[in-house]
C-alpha cells in the first residue's frame, strides 16, 4: 500500500474522532490524578506528568506498530520526532491539570476546572495543528 493512502486512511480515522479527544483523554487523566490526591500528599504535578506519559505510550504503541514497517523511507524517523513532540504535549497538559487541583486537595473547584481546560485547550489546539498540518501538506 502506498504512504499517501495510508495517510488518507489514517487521517481520516482521526478526524473523524480528534475533535472529543482532547476533551476525553484531559478528564480521563484529571479522574485518577483526583482519585490519588485525595489519598496521599506527594508533588501533585508528578502525578500529572506521570498520567500523561502512561496516557502517551499507550495511545501511541498503535503507531509504532502501524508505520513500524516504514524505515527504509525515513518516515520512521519522522514519526519518531513527532511522538516525542506529543510526549511532551501529554505530560504537559496532565501536569497543568493536576497542578489545578493541588490547591483543592484532589477535589472539583473552580480552579482545578480552569486548569483542565487550560489543558483541554492546548490539547485541543495540538490536535487541531497535527490533522491541519496532514491535511495540507
Amino acid at each position: 500500500m502506498e504512504l499517501s493512502k495510508i495517510r488518507k486512511v489514517v487521517l481520516r480515522e482521526e478526524s473523524s474522532t480528534e475533535h472529543i479527544a482532547a476533551f476525553a483523554e484531559e478528564t480521563g487523566k484529571v479522574l485518577g490524578i483526583s482519585a490519588l490526591m485525595q489519598s496521599r500528599k506527594i508533588k501533585k504535578w508528578l502525578y500529572g506528568g506521570i498520567a500523561g506519559a502512561s496516557f502517551f505510550l499507550v495511545e501511541k504503541s498503535f503507531v509504532w506498530a502501524y508505520f513500524g514497517f516504514f524505515t527504509e523511507s525515513g518516515v520512521l524517523f519522522l514519526i519518531t520526532k513527532l511522538l516525542l513532540f506529543a510526549l511532551f504535549i501529554h505530560i504537559l497538559c496532565s501536569s497543568i491539570a493536576a497542578y489545578g487541583f493541588s490547591g483543592t486537595s484532589g477535589r472539583w473547584g473552580y480552579r482545578s476546572i480552569a486548569f483542565l481546560l487550560i489543558a483541554i485547550t492546548i490539547h485541543a489546539i495540538f490536535n487541531f495543528m497535527v490533522i491541519w498540518n496532514n491535511m495540507t501538506g
